[in-house]
């Protein structure tokens, strides 16, 4: 709960919503961006009221936490991007995948893309990185089982679109062989 003072000071906020978004829209380029920009800016700023000096620049003060956000979303956005390349490197070095296997690893790209920013670095975390859910947990300053339930809901998530993936494939399963009339068991 808030003190009379902080009341005070989070009205103040109000007023410079429409600077925050014109900045957040020169930073991002994007309308909705911004605006997501805007309102993370405003939840930290918030949860950090007390850290805020009455009598100091409250524009420059979020400024700074807009700013802050800004490119630390852009940090994890690169890392996010890195770690996807350099597991697709490693695919490649190991095998020269034909045809289909691409087909798979662009979709599992396009998969783990859906994924929200919360699960993707959940799951690089963890099934890239090696860490524990510990780990993970205290790096991203969230409980354990915060850690667990997105790192569940992923994997179900890209499971559901891999197996929908999985029908693209099926023509081929049930097909014939002309020499020999055994069924083509390449995929199973």
């Amino acid at each position: 709960m808030l003190d009379p003072s902080q009341q005070k000071i989070v009205a103040g906020l109000e007023s410079e919503i429409p600077m925050l978004k014109r900045y957040a829209h020169s930073l991002s380029h994007n309308i909705t961006e911004a605006e997501d920009l805007v309102q993370e800016c405003l939840t930290r700023a918030i949860a950090k009221i007390d850290s805020w000096q009455p009598g100091t620049n409250l524009q420059a003060w979020l400024i700074v936490i807009l700013r802050n956000v800004f490119y630390n979303d852009r940090r994890r956005e690169k890392r996010e991007r890195l770690s996807f390349s350099a597991l697709k490197l490693q695919t490649s070095q190991q095998v020269d995948a034909p045809q289909e296997s691409r087909m798979i690893l662009k979709t599992v790209e396009a998969a783990y893309m859906s994924l929200s920013t919360e699960q993707r670095e959940v799951l690089t975390l963890i099934t890239i990185q090696g860490m524990t859910y510990e780990q993970t947990a205290e790096r991203l300053g969230v409980n354990v089982g915060t850690v667990k339930s997105r790192l569940s809901r992923a994997r179900t998530r890209l499971h559901q679109i891999m197996d929908g993936c999985d029908t693209q494939f099926r023509s081929d399963k049930g097909t014939r062989r002309e020499s020999d009339g055994r069924t083509d068991q390449r995929l199973h």
